[in-house]
């Protein structure tokens, strides 16, 4: 379906859109297409080290409307988000939406949501956001309320208001990145509206089965390469935010710390879990950042 052919609000001459790709497999094409007609130009970045010939041309038969942008390295979320903003603003576009490969919208979830962009006040909303678990599925439009933090995937980025407050700080790679850009726009006097009544289909971490027998249970954790950007940035926004967010800090470093405890207590990889932990510390006091472990 092209974006001539939704029976959305055409909003495709005002909304472009970016998904990140790393090692993309062919049922993440499924994901796109659930958002893809309803945006003027899709920026597909695909961080996957190499190239991948097949896939590239697989999805640009299933979606006609992509730029497809093959990094040759994992140049990390800040940096993959940062160019589609800069190829959304050059192109005259005021809204950037950012995805992520394994992010879908349901098809009444996302006309509802691109239908009730015109219900909010462009000039000072920096961040439209659904709800990234599903609600009570009706036909009323979004209702927006005022948010701190938003997760980065299904965002409704205003590109004129990135341009102003600066974009995503590359110096955190991944985790993190949506939360600093958060409390900085709203450092800035901005405001951040998430969606009650509309959600997005979103799926994170490595469910792995533990136990025994009948007492096995499926369990969610990081890896340890990434619980070492949740660390060293959690100390990051610590030093940079606690002065003026020290509620949402003191959440935040909590929940780092149960997913630390999370994965030395399902995985296998404990000694490797201390190994990072510390090097996010060491790395965060000598001032190292980016992708340091190679991720």
């Amino acid at each position: 379906m092209s974006s001539t052919d939704c029976d959305c609000v055409d909003l495709s001459r005002q909304v472009a859109a970016v998904v990140t790709l790393f090692k993309p497999q062919e049922k993440y094409i499924k994901n796109i297409k659930t958002y893809s007609a309803y945006v003027g130009v899709l920026y597909v970045v695909d961080n996957t080290p190499d190239y991948d010939e097949q896939f590239h041309g697989m999805i640009k038969e299933a979606i006609p409307n992509i730029q497809y942008i093959s990094t040759g390295k994992n140049i990390g979320l800040s940096s993959a988000l940062n160019m589609g903003i800069e190829k959304a603003r050059e192109n005259g576009y005021l809204w950037l939406l950012t995805m992520d490969q394994d992010s879908y919208f349901n098809d009444n979830q996302i006309k509802k949501y691109f239908d009730s962009i015109h219900l909010i006040d462009y000039h000072i909303t920096a961040i439209l956001s659904p709800m990234h678990r599903q609600t009570d599925i009706d036909d009323s439009p979004c209702i927006y309320k005022e948010k701190d933090i938003v997760w980065t995937s299904g965002n409704l980025l205003n590109i004129d208001i990135a341009t102003k407050t600066g974009m995503f700080d590359e110096k955190l790679f991944i985790d993190s990145v949506d939360h600093e850009y958060c409390l900085r726009t709203r450092m800035n006097g901005y405001k951040i509206l998430q969606a009650s009544n509309c959600f997005l289909n979103h799926e994170i971490g490595v469910a792995k089965v533990v136990g025994f027998l009948r007492w096995k249970k499926k369990r969610e954790f990081h890896s340890p390469k990434r619980l070492y950007f949740m660390i060293r940035n959690s100390f990051y926004l610590s030093d940079k935010y606690s002065q003026y967010y020290s509620l949402f800090i003191k959440k935040h470093n909590r929940e780092v710390r149960r997913e630390f405890i999370r994965g030395m207590k399902y995985s296998s990889e404990r000694r490797v879990y201390i190994y990072y932990a510390i090097r996010a510390w060491l790395d965060y006091k000598r001032g190292v950042f980016g992708n340091a472990v190679n991720i």
